[in-house]
């Protein structure tokens, strides 16, 4: 099944009201964080939402809603698990996301958990009244918030928890910040896919240790110029192009993805269930509208998703293809 970017992850909000989660706006948020930290990276804001999406569009598939405040608080955990105490705090004062001990009271438990977790009705009681059990046998009169809604988590039937999603991504130690670098990548495509990485057609980060994923761009104006298209595109004459690309993003995640289990095994790693994550973003959407589509962007954008969807489905497996920018924006 592919996983395509575009499948919104919901949220729920102190309102109520129900939005698809603006991945976007998370990595801005992050980079500001960053940059109140003396950190001028973007390359670790993104790294990080991309963990976090995912996580969630992997939870999400099974209908699962999120609160708000429950994405903020995993991100938090993230980022202190990961070695980013005084990011984590950064993060935590500009979101404004609290952390006071409470008493292990019903209502006010029940208040929490359904803020947070979007649960209601029967299994709402049904939660709370483990979790107040548990504080009691354990003697607790105060609790954090942060762990009565592990509390919750754990005793919510059916349920996906986000650490226990995340551990999927192990943490090694290593000197280096990569754990795979693209030159490794490269080197080991076939000549095909290499012309079309040194024609700038297609692109591949380095994979962070720390939020391992790879991260791949298709440039689609250099893809029209290398294949020589012409104005006007239709979908089918763009068909063999998009082929090409595919088979070459495909073959780099498969290169990319073998290596990675040989660099969790050379780690000691158990590397039987883990996947590495690999996003495909489109780029140059605005140059190739107005060179082969004779529209400006983001006019051309029912067009330009309707050529993405199909480029989509010649992707393997476990690849997800961002989706464009909305139409709304310039």
């Amino acid at each position: 099944m592919i996983r395509l970017s575009s499948s919104a992850v919901i949220t729920v909000h102190e309102d109520g009201t129900r939005r698809s989660f603006e991945f976007d706006e998370l990595q801005s948020r992050l980079y500001q964080s960053c940059l109140s930290c003396g950190i001028n990276d973007g390359i670790l804001a993104e790294d990080i939402t991309l963990s976090v999406e995912y996580v969630l569009k992997k939870i999400s598939e099974g209908g699962r809603i999120f609160a708000v405040s429950e994405i903020n608080n995993f991100v938090v955990r993230m980022l202190e698990e990961a070695g980013y105490p005084e990011l984590a705090e950064s993060f935590i004062r500009q979101n404004k996301i609290q952390r006071l001990d409470v008493t292990p009271d019903f209502n006010l438990i029940s208040g929490i958990v359904s803020k947070h977790l979007a649960v209601e009705g029967e299994e709402l009681q049904s939660i709370v009244m483990k979790v107040v059990s548990s504080c009691g046998m354990l003697g607790m009169d105060k609790a954090s918030p942060s762990l009565i809604l592990e509390l919750a988590r754990y005793y919510r039937e059916k349920s996906f928890d986000l650490r226990a999603a995340g551990a999927g991504l192990p943490k090694l130690k290593s000197d280096s910040p990569w754990c795979l670098r693209n030159e490794e990548i490269f080197s080991s495509l076939s000549l095909d896919t290499r012309r079309l990485v040194s024609a700038g057609v297609i692109s591949a980060s380095n994979v962070s240790r720390l939020f391992p994923s790879l991260k791949m761009e298709l440039n689609l104006a250099a893809a029209a110029g290398h294949f020589s298209l012409e104005r006007n595109l239709t979908e089918l004459a763009v068909l063999p192009c998009f082929q090409s690309c595919a088979s070459g993003v495909n073959e780099i995640s498969s290169v990319a993805r073998g290596l990675y289990l040989n660099y969790l095994n050379a780690n000691g790693a158990r590397s039987t269930d883990v996947q590495l994550p690999i996003f495909l973003r489109l780029n140059e959407i605005a140059a190739f509208s107005e060179r082969y589509l004779d529209a400006r962007w983001p006019d051309s954008h029912a067009c330009v998703n309707e050529m993405a969807a199909m480029l989509a489905g010649m992707l393997e497996n476990g690849i997800t293809l961002r989706s464009l920018p909305s139409a709304n924006k310039g």
